[in-house]
């Protein structure tokens, strides 16, 4: 499910870059949904003076167990089968090189919801 706003904000991010971040995020909550699931996909509309908008990827999956949180944006840091653990650490750096970054929120047995932080188009630098 995909709900943005009917007027969007723009941002500061290559559009490519950007793409891969969103790939890798929705790539990641597929998997954590094995026996299906939902992911919405919201981007908030910036408020008057805001520096970031805000797109999250919400899913209703496995979840992440707290223990795991604070690495999970670690290179090589995966509990998947056969997972390198590079998604969401080179997620995060393509955000961060766009002036934005990545943060999580989970609970095992109801899902995942990681939120891209990115810079708008108007925020001024330093701000």
């Amino acid at each position: 499910r995909i709900e943005v706003p009917d007027e969007g904000t723009p941002v500061l991010a290559d559009p490519e870059l950007l793409g891969q971040v969103f790939l890798s995020l929705a790539a990641n909550a597929i998997q954590a949904m094995p026996r299906g699931g939902s992911l919405t996909v919201r981007a908030r509309a910036a408020e008057a003076g805001a520096v970031f908008v805000c797109v999250e990827f919400a899913d209703t999956g496995i979840g992440i167990a707290p223990a795991d949180l604070p690495r999970v944006f670690e290179p090589f840091f995966t509990r998947r089968r056969g997972g390198l653990g590079l998604g969401l650490a080179t997620a995060t750096s393509l955000a961060e090189a766009q002036g934005g970054y990545l943060t999580v929120e989970s609970t095992l047995g109801v899902g995942s919801c990681f939120t891209v932080y990115l810079r708008r188009a108007s925020a001024q630098e330093g701000a």
